[in-house]
């Protein structure tokens, strides 16, 4: 199974991202929600990163830009897997590992301690 990912527009709230996403969560009849996913924000876009087996892309913008998407979406699209049913693919788990790097021209901000804390990765202090 092939994963893909997504990040919501600012002012996109969770509801509509999710429907923006995920067909199965429209209301019957219901297309896509008229919210934007802002493609031009990413350098490769997702015409060209959800091909093959891993997807990258480089966004670029402010620190307040980012902080404004605060959703990340991970979900499954169809690959090599759905054309031969007789592999029996199409149940199995999938895995996957989402990586994210952050850079900035200042280099004297902690960017990863008040990260780690937040998701209670253990600080280490140098004695």
């Amino acid at each position: 199974m092939v994963c893909v990912f997504g990040l919501n527009a600012p002012e996109e709230n969770e509801e509509d991202f999710v429907k923006r996403l995920n067909k199965a969560a429209r209301e019957e009849g219901a297309g896509k929600p008229e919210t934007d996913s802002r493609s031009d924000r990413w350098i490769i876009g997702a015409n060209s990163r959800d091909t093959g087996s891993v997807h990258s892309d480089i966004w670029q913008g402010t620190a307040a830009d980012i902080a404004s998407c605060n959703l990340v979406g991970i979900y499954p699209v169809m690959g090599w897997w759905s054309k031969r049913t007789w592999l029996g693919r199409w149940h199995r788990k999938a895995r996957y590992s989402l990586i994210v790097s952050l850079q900035t021209p200042v280099e004297n901000i902690d960017i990863y301690t008040p990260v780690a804390i937040q998701l209670g990765i253990p600080v280490e202090v140098k004695v």
